[in-house]
C-alpha cells in the first residue's frame, strides 16, 4: 500500500546517483518517464496500485512525491532528495518503518505548504480522471520546473 515510498524515492536516488558518476546520463529524460507513467496510472488510486498487479505505480507517481519533497528542500536548505530523506531515516531506525504519515508530515514540515498533502493523498487514495493536471498543480505548488504541452506535464530541469 505504501510501497510508493521506497520505490519511488529509490527511483529518485538512482537517477540522482547515476547522474553524480556519469554526468552524461539523461536525469530529465528519466525522471520525464516516471511522470509520463504517473499521468497515465493515476487515474486509479495509487495505494491500491498492489492488489491491481500495477507495481509500476508505486515507482512513477512516489518518485513524483520525491521530486516534489526534493524541491522542499532545496527551497529551504539548497538540499536535494537524500537531505529531505535522511531525518526521516534517523527518526525510524528503532522500529524500521517508515510510514505514510510520517513521510508527509515531514514533508509538511519541510514544505511549510498545507496544499502538497492532500495534493499527494488525492493521488494515493482516490487517483483522478485527468491526473496530468493535478500532477501540473502539485508540482507547481513545490516550484519543480516544468511546463503543460498539449496536456503533456514536461519537465523543464
Amino acid at each position: 500500500r505504501d510501497s510508493w515510498i521506497t520505490e519511488g524515492g529509490a527511483d529518485l536516488m538512482a537517477v540522482r546517483a547515476t547522474k553524480a558518476l556519469a554526468p552524461s546520463y539523461d536525469a530529465l529524460g528519466m525522471l520525464q518517464q516516471e511522470v509520463d507513467d504517473c499521468a497515465a496510472l493515476a487515474v486509479r488510486p495509487i495505494e491500491g496500485a498492489a492488489a491491481r498487479g500495477d507495481h509500476r505505480a508505486f515507482y512513477a507517481c512516489g518518485a513524483v512525491f520525491a521530486l516534489v519533497a526534493e524541491r522542499a528542500q532545496f527551497r529551504v536548505t539548497g538540499g536535494d532528495w537524500f537531505d529531505f530523506l535522511r531525518p526521516l531515516i534517523d527518526a525510524n531506525r528503532e522500529d524500521g518503518v517508515l510510514t505514510r504519515a510520517e513521510w508527509l508530515d515531514h514533508l509538511d514540515t519541510v514544505s511549510g505548504d498545507p496544499s502538497l498533502r492532500p495534493r499527494i493523498e488525492t493521488l494515493l487514495d482516490t487517483g483522478t480522471p485527468d491526473p496530468a493536471p493535478a500532477i501540473a498543480a502539485l508540482l507547481q505548488a513545490a516550484g519543480v520546473p516544468h511546463r503543460v504541452e498539449e496536456g503533456r506535464v514536461v519537465l523543464t530541469e
